[in-house]
């Protein structure tokens, strides 16, 4: 009788194809963790009560989260529907199993004044890049992949305007790059002071690294070496570790979806904005209500008269987001964190 790691297996190489190689890595890895906690059982033995005793010791014994255990519910239910379809297996138990109950979600986001700390810290401590890479993140909402792949030739230094194509990848320790999620392009245009800040970190990376170095890219170590995106990860949590906020590349970008919907901007602006197809999406997990009342109020009197007049326009049609749109985000982000000692 074949077993669950032979029905993956068959699974996983039809349908292979279909997946970015991050997702890839991920089913193998949780098809691993099945395997060994619930061992390699013929897919006819394989009972309700194993899948519910698979994550309840994932959770009590093995110590991982609500997350991964849907994680591996996803992967078991997919190769047990399979089986099903391919009349290996009669029914698929997995699809009756009970999860962990899903906490709470805490939505995890900057204030203004938090925001205005970490910029100030990472200056403070003399980090050029890092503190520049921290404004972009605030300025466009970028993922930490899509900023860290940005590479000179997607930003036209005449007209500031900044294009977001693509993200580096790392598999198995290989550099790649992969277009962004829903294949969209994304714009945003610089403010002059920021683009200004640009040209010179391009004319110092010309001076002080050798040819061979990445100087397609942007952002680099004081090696003249690309950054890992897992250190950039890493960075955040180390400058935040004694701050009453915790800080992840994605906490910024939950900063510029909530702070832009607090100010009264449509969702589906929003959403084209940070590459969204469906505005759904940003409204569930990227937009969260802010309830102190002070904190919007203060918020409110920080924006020009202008701003708060001007109306984002996003052509419906067009899945990317407009020059025009774009810079009005930009200049409010700008005005908003770097004009107020934010800036280096």
């Amino acid at each position: 009788m074949i077993t669950f790691s032979q029905a993956f297996s068959t699974y996983f190489e039809r349908k292979a194809h279909k997946f970015a190689e991050q997702t890839k890595i991920s089913k193998l890895q949780t098809a691993d963790l099945i395997v060994k906690y619930m061992g390699d059982l013929p897919l006819n033995e394989i009972k309700l009560r194993d899948i519910e005793r698979l994550y309840d010791t994932l959770e009590q014994d093995g110590g991982y989260k609500p997350a991964t255990i849907r994680k591996t519910h996803t992967v078991l239910r997919q190769t047990l529907r399979f089986a099903v379809r391919e009349e290996l297996l009669e029914k698929n138990v997995a699809e009756y199993a009970e999860l962990p109950p899903q906490p709470a979600s805490n939505p995890n986001f900057l204030n203004h004044e938090d925001a205005l700390d970490l910029l100030q810290t990472i200056k403070a401590k003399g980090h050029h890049v890092m503190h520049l890479y921290t404004r972009l993140l605030l300025l466009t909402g970028r993922r930490r992949n899509e900023l860290l792949g940005l590479r000179w030739g997607q930003i036209d230094s005449k007209s500031g305007v900044i294009v977001f194509d693509e993200a580096v990848i790392y598999v198995k320790k290989v550099l790649s790059r992969k277009e962004l999620k829903n294949g969209l392009v994304c714009q945003n245009v610089l403010p002059s002071e920021i683009l200004k800040e640009l040209l010179a970190l391009r004319a110092f990376q010309k001076i002080h690294f050798n040819k061979g170095n990445d100087l397609d890219y942007i952002f680099l170590t004081d090696k003249g070496e690309l950054y890992r995106p897992t250190s950039i990860t890493r960075y955040y949590k180390r400058i935040s570790a004694k701050k009453p906020y915790n800080v992840t590349p994605h906490t910024l970008r939950h900063t510029v979806a909530s702070y832009l919907f607090s100010q009264g901007y449509r969702e589906q602006d929003i959403a084209a904005l940070l590459g969204h197809k469906d505005s759904s999406v940003t409204r569930k997990v990227y937009i969260h209500h802010i309830h102190d009342h002070q904190l919007l109020q203060r918020l409110s009197y920080s924006l020009s008269d202008t701003f708060l007049s001007t109306q984002l326009s996003v052509q419906d049609q067009d899945p990317s987001v407009s020059s025009s749109s774009a810079k009005a985000v930009t200049d409010y982000f700008y005005q908003k964190f770097f004009s107020e000692g934010g800036d280096a």
